[in-house]
């Protein structure tokens, strides 16, 4: 079992290594094997990226992103604008079911709604919100009708 303060110390080179996030914008606790990062970045993409940077270093039972989004003035977009992209990016990607999942988008906040049959659909229609410029967060509220993914046939012999 790590200490936290290799835990932490491995996070953060974690983050150095993933290059999409600055380690010295973010700020890394570790406690029993709960990370808790705070700190302030311009883009989803980048909060999504330190979360995930965090969560794969062995040890990390739990990660707390208390990271804030604050997409720069000249960065801004409207919400119907957000909207226009966000259903352009639902409807392109094969993994997210056509029509029963539907979003709503409010002051750049996502609210994924709807149903859908598989966990792997749910999180498709998460991933392609989480690089439309200008989201500063998502609420995936989608169900799933299903627990399991689908089973593969094995394979011919």
């Amino acid at each position: 079992m790590r200490s936290d303060s290799e835990l932490q110390a491995a996070v953060v080179e974690r983050m150095r290594l993933d290059g999409r996030v600055a380690p010295s914008d973010i700020g890394v606790a570790a406690r029993d094997g709960v990370v808790t990062l705070n700190g302030e970045v311009d883009s989803l993409t980048k909060r999504v990226a330190a979360a995930r940077a965090a969560e794969a270093v062995p040890g990390v039972i739990a990660v707390a992103n208390d990271i804030d989004v604050r997409i720069p003035g000249d960065q801004r977009r409207s919400d119907v604008d957000i909207a226009h992209d966000l259903v352009e990016a639902l409807m392109w990607d094969t993994d997210v079911p056509d029509k029963t999942i539907k979003a709503r988008v409010q002051d750049q906040w996502v609210w994924l709604v709807g149903e859908c049959e598989w966990a792997y659909q749910r999180a498709a229609a998460e991933h392609a919100t989480e690089h439309i410029a200008g989201v500063k967060g998502i609420v995936n509220s989608v169900r799933v009708t299903r627990g399991s993914p689908p089973r593969r046939a094995a394979p011919f012999r």
